[in-house]
Order: C-alpha cells, then sequence, then structure tokens
C-alpha cells in the first residue's frame, strides 16, 4: 500500500506507529506549525526527511517534545561521578537481575569489549565470542557493552568522566530506564557530544542546540518510531484518539477501515481511568495546568484545550461503558468546577485556604462549607437535568454539611416540591413551601426563593399569589433574574386574555338579556 495525499497532524507519534503496522511506503507531506516536512518512507519507516524550516522554528516546534525523567536515577544524578560499581547497583535494581549470574557475565562483556578495542589474541576474542548470556542479563549488558566501549576509548579515567558522564546523565535523562538512557545514549548523542549543564526533563529543543541539524531530524523520527520519545502534550487518550484520525486521514481502503480501531476501545478506557484518577485527585490548580499567580488568559486557554480533549463527541467510535461515561462526565465536572473557582477573585481565595487547612490536616468549618458548596452545584445542575429526586439527595448532603446557607433551604424545598407530584405528593409539596419560607426567614432579600414561591403558586393555579412573588423576585437589588421576568410577561398576557374573555362573556350575556 502506498500513502496518498496530505496529512495534518499534531503528533508524530501515531502516526509513525500507524506506518509501522501497516509497513506502508511513499512519500507524505506532514504540515506543522512551524512548516512543512516532506518524509520519504519505505515499509514503514522513515528512511529520510527535507524541510525548509528554519533551524529556530524546527527547535521550536520540537521544544514541545520532552521525555520522562527516570525515578531511580534521580538518586544519583548529583552525585560527584558515577562509579561502574553505581552503575551495577542501578541495573540490578532495574532488571531485577540475579547478582551472581550478572556480574559474570559482566566480566565477559568487558574482556570482550577490551579484546575488541585492543586486538587481542583471536583465541581468547572466539572464546569469549561464543559465550551467550541469559536473555534478560544480555538485554542489560547489550546496550552496557557500548557505552562501555565508548569510555575504552579515553584512556585517562578522569577525562573519562569529565566527557562521558554527561553522556551517560543525558542519555537516563531522556529515558525511562537505563537501558533505553544508554540507547538513546548511542543513537542521538554519539561519542563526542558535551553536554555539561543537565537538569531534569529535557527537551527536545535543548538537544536541538547541540545536535547537528542534519543528523537531528532523521534521529527523531527513529526515536519516536521506537516509542522513547514523546509529545508533553500528549497524553494516553490524545495518543489513541490522534491515531484514529490518523488513520482515517491515510486510509481509504475499506477493507482496512477497522485496523487502527482493534484494541483501542479497552485503551481509550484504560486512558480515561488514568485521566480520571489524575484529575478528579488533584488540586484546581494542577487540574488546568497554571501556578497561583497565573495569566487569565493562560487560564482560559488551558480551560478551553481540556473541554476539547474531554468533548464526548471526541469518543464517539469508541465503545464507552456507563462506568466510562459516568468517569468522563465527573472529569468535565471537575475541570468546569476548577475553572469557576480560579477564576473568580472570592471563590479563589476560599479555595487557597481550603488548600492551606487541607495540607496542615486540621478539620475546619471551611472544609465542610466548601464540600458543602461542590454538593449544592451538582443539585443545581441535576436540577436543569429534569432529575429532582437525585438533586434533592445532593442538597440534603450539603445542608448537613452547612446549614447555615439560606439558598440551600430554598432549593432543598423547590427540589422536594417538584419530586412530590400527584395526591400522594401533597404533604411533602407543604413541607416544601415550609421550608422555602424558611429561607426567606434566614434571608429576606434572597431572590430565588420569591422566584420558587411564585413557580408553586402557579403549578397551583394561582396566578395573582405568583405574579407578586415573581415581582418580588425582580424587586431586589442586584440580580438578573430572567426567569422571573419570562414568568411576569407570560402570567401578564394570561391575564389579559383572561379579562378580555370576561369582558366579551359579559358583553354577549348583556345583549341577551336586553332581547
Amino acid at each position: 500500500m502506498q500513502l496518498r495525499g496530505r496529512l495534518k497532524i499534531y503528533s508524530l507519534l501515531p502516526l509513525l506507529k500507524f506506518l509501522h503496522k501497516r509497513q506502508l511506503s511513499g512519500t507524505l507531506l506532514l504540515q506543522t506549525t512551524a512548516g512543512d516536512y516532506n518524509v520519504h518512507v519505505r515499509d514503514g519507516m522513515p528512511y529520510h526527511v527535507t524541510t525548509t524550516v528554519e533551524r529556530d522554528s524546527f527547535a521550536a516546534f520540537l521544544g514541545q517534545a520532552r521525555v520522562i525523567d527516570d525515578a531511580l536515577f534521580k538518586q544519583m544524578k548529583n552525585q560527584a561521578g558515577i562509579t561502574g560499581r553505581q552503575i551495577d547497583e542501578f541495573v540490578l535494581r532495574l532488571g531485577k537481575l540475579d547478582r551472581a549470574v550478572y556480574l559474570r557475565w559482566r566480566g565477559v562483556y568487558i574482556q570482550k569489549t577490551y579484546a575488541s578495542l585492543f586486538s587481542l589474541d583471536d583465541a581468547a576474542y572466539d572464546f569469549i565470542e561464543g559465550q551467550t548470556p541469559p536473555a534478560d542479563v544480555k538485554l542489560a549488558l547489550d546496550p552496557l557493552l557500548g557505552f562501555m566501549t565508548n569510555i575504552a576509548k579515553f584512556p585517562n579515567l578522569e577525562y573519562q568522566r569529565e566527557q562521558l558522564l554527561p553522556h551517560f546523565e543525558r542519555g537516563l535523562t531522556l529515558s525511562t530506564s537505563l537501558i533505553r538512557g544508554i540507547r538513546v545514549l548511542q543513537t542521538l548523542f554519539g561519542a563526542h557530544t558535551v553536554a555539561p549543564h543537565l537538569r531534569n526533563g529535557v527537551t527536545m529543543a535543548e538537544v536541538a542546540a547541540i545536535i547537528p541539524e542534519e543528523a537531528l531530524i532523521p534521529q527523531i523520527f527513529a526515536l519516536l518510531h521506537l516509542g522513547w520519545l514523546q509529545f508533553a502534550a500528549e497524553t494516553p487518550i490524545e495518543g489513541v484518539l490522534e491515531e484514529e484520525e490518523v488513520a482515517d486521514a491515510i486510509e481509504s481502503d475499506a477493507s482496512h477501515a477497522d485496523v487502527v480501531q482493534k484494541g483501542h476501545d479497552l485503551q481509550i478506557l484504560q486512558a480515561l481511568h488514568s485521566a480520571h484518577e489524575r484529575i478528579v485527585n488533584a488540586n484546581f490548580y494542577d487540574v488546568l495546568g497554571v501556578g497561583k499567580n497565573f495569566d487569565p488568559k493562560h487560564l482560559s486557554e488551558n480551560y478551553q484545550k481540556l473541554i476539547l480533549q474531554f468533548h464526548i463527541d471526541r469518543f464517539a467510535k469508541f465503545k464507552l461503558d456507563d462506568a466510562a461515561k459516568t468517569k468522563l462526565n465527573e472529569i468535565l465536572t471537575v475541570i468546569g468546577k476548577a475553572y469557576n473557582t480560579l477564576k473568580q477573585p472570592e471563590k479563589r481565595k476560599e479555595y487557597e485556604d481550603y488548600l492551606e487547612f487541607k495540607e496542615q490536616g486540621v478539620p475546619t468549618e471551611l472544609g465542610s462549607i466548601f464540600q458543602a458548596d461542590e454538593s449544592f452545584e451538582r443539585g443545581v445542575k441535576l436540577m436543569t437535568a429534569g432529575r429532582p429526586a437525585e438533586a434533592h439527595a445532593e442538597f440534603e448532603k450539603a445542608l448537613e454539611l452547612n446549614s447555615s446557607d439560606p439558598e440551600y433551604y430554598a432549593y432543598l424545598g423547590w427540589s422536594l416540591y417538584c419530586k412530590s407530584p400527584g395526591d400522594e405528593g401533597a404533604k411533602e409539596r407543604q413541607r416544601a413551601y415550609a421550608l422555602v419560607c424558611d429561607s426567606l426567614r434566614r434571608n429576606e432579600n434572597l431572590h430565588i426563593a420569591y422566584l420558587f414561591l411564585g413557580h408553586m403558586a402557579k403549578q397551583e393555579g394561582r396566578l395573582p399569589e405568583a405574579l407578586t412573588h415573581y415581582n418580588k423576585s425582580l424587586s431586589i437589588k442586584n440580580t438578573n433574574n430572567i426567569e422571573a421576568e419570562r414568568e411576569v410577561r407570560l402570567i401578564n398576557m394570561r391575564l389579559e386574555k383572561q379579562k378580555q374573555q370576561d369582558k366579551d362573556q359579559k358583553g354577549l350575556m348583556g345583549r341577551f338579556f336586553k332581547r
């Protein structure tokens, strides 16, 4: 199968996976924010890339790419030097290898390395060459051999430490394991590149600053193809979704329409589960990816990106079960709550106080108030969705946590009224009316309570009373009660129509009796 046409993508990784899976050949034009790239592909593997993109723009484009630092390596990174024994301990811990077997074969590999470098006698070399270690040890030692080969090229030990340890450190920083770190080192840097200023989380823009331009692009493609580098903006969910989009864009042959879809339902469920765990347990600043002194524009941009990322339409092609849909809704709820809290200075201050007390482990009223507010807002959304019984449970929970907010009583009463229809609900409706009135005793200027009393009177046919309540709601300053305005307009129209009908009826009766 040959590649066809143009393709606009946001991440290289899903594309490279797709190319490899389908073993495609041809030339693909990649359109990026930095410019266009012509990627020549043979049997699923990019082998040549041409581009007219300026170096600075290319570095900026690659600056989106970031690879994961290894937690184990952090313990060793700031030491003055890394000895061979420390490397051994690191490999043993990472690979969970048998110490005696590993050390024996490590000795064999060292002999093999030096035999190769210094042309030892053929018999000794042949003996070493013929030995085969266990598979797991070989997996650890194969890349280590290449690293040791580079070390052996520098006879001065001090020079080895100064010149080669940066290779080793950067290789580890650019990887998720020692093995991958050394392979990245071999593949990307060669024997003589020095990177003395290291920090965790090396970006590809930094790599671009020290790698020759002509060598950079093919190596990046190779590393992406192998899965050793990953774009920072690409979450597991984005990876699955974008790979699906790549398949749709490239593959027009109906016989292969489901090639990428297979297995993705499970992948997306796993990705949703991970995203749910991360988001619902994070603080609002981490959810939206901002610091405490954030730029409001940055906050809004991040919010929009998250909403688009988790929009239900993006998951239409996947078979989500009820649990996954629930998690997706909860993710969106948390994102919305985080945005609404952080964009309002007063709510943000309350939230920061809440976080401070929570960090200290002190049970405070503020924590209960904040939790009550969360239950209350869930209840309001459920009422809007026409689910008063579920909303009522949330309002009850809010009142249990904070019994001082008059608005909670008003909504509790209105939800009770809505979930208690018919004759059998008459007593509950009376209790609902009392709850709303109680909220007004606590706050006589609670406009929403007058709105609910107006709704109750209207549903029971007492239009003049309903009109009084609606007008009272509108008379309270600093309110923008569109719902009450609409109800007043409708009731006035209805009363005017009824008045006209009564007038017409009286005129008809008068003419009848005159006869």
